[in-house]
């Protein structure tokens, strides 16, 4: 009785490892996945090493901006936490140059309800990576986005790299009390919906 008990479990156990047929596990990590999925985005074929010791942040024209300043010490703890594990001699020199069509505000205050989160990233095979934005909270949105692509492997950190990345899922910027559905294209699909509806139901009769 407890052969068979035992066989049951196993045979259970084995079944079981095959039930998402193929895909990744549920608890598995990711190796340089961005999440959530933005709208567009095209990761590259091959990825790159980072040594920690060699990893830089160019500014271009804002280097005196908090908001950046602020970001850069932030990340480097949270992306490098375990230098000396994270060396590899072999790495070459990593730069991301953040650039930002408007001047960074100075004076601190709270991001207002019409923000332009919008902004690209580039993270390519060789040479910098690029971050564009209109403004810096599109900006800080980005850096999220980049430090998805960087995941540990043996001892070493590595980068995915990324061709195109653009703006979030849910980026279209609105003011305080709009929501997000536009209402008025929604009552037009709904519209267009129920003419192709009464069109078929005309045409089965």
């Amino acid at each position: 009785m407890r052969g068979l008990l035992l066989f049951v479990v196993l045979w259970t156990a084995a079944e079981g490892e095959h039930w998402f047929y193929g895909r990744p596990r549920p608890d598995a990590t990711s190796q340089g996945g961005v999440w959530p999925l933005p709208q567009r985005i095209e990761y590259g074929e091959h990825n790159r090493t980072i040594d920690p010791s060699n990893f830089d942040i160019e500014f271009d024209d804002n280097t005196g901006c908090d908001y950046l300043r602020n970001l850069e010490k932030t990340y480097k703890r949270w992306l490098f936490p375990f230098k000396k594990a994270a060396v590899h001699s072999g790495a070459d020199e990593f730069i991301l140059e953040i650039k930002l069509k408007k001047k960074c505000p100075r004076d601190r205050k709270v991001p207002p309800s019409d923000m332009n989160e919008h902004y690209t990233l580039t993270v390519k095979e060789t040479g910098k990576a690029v971050l564009e934005a209109d403004e810096i909270w599109g900006a800080l949105r980005g850096f999220e986005t980049f430090s998805h692509l960087i995941w540990f492997c043996n001892k070493c950190q590595k980068i995915r790299s990324l061709l195109r990345k653009r703006e979030r899922r849910f980026s279209k910027p609105t003011k305080s009390g709009e929501p997000f559905v536009d209402l008025r294209r929604s009552a037009t699909l709904s519209g267009s919906a129920a003419s192709v509806k009464s069109t078929v139901s005309a045409q089965q009769k």
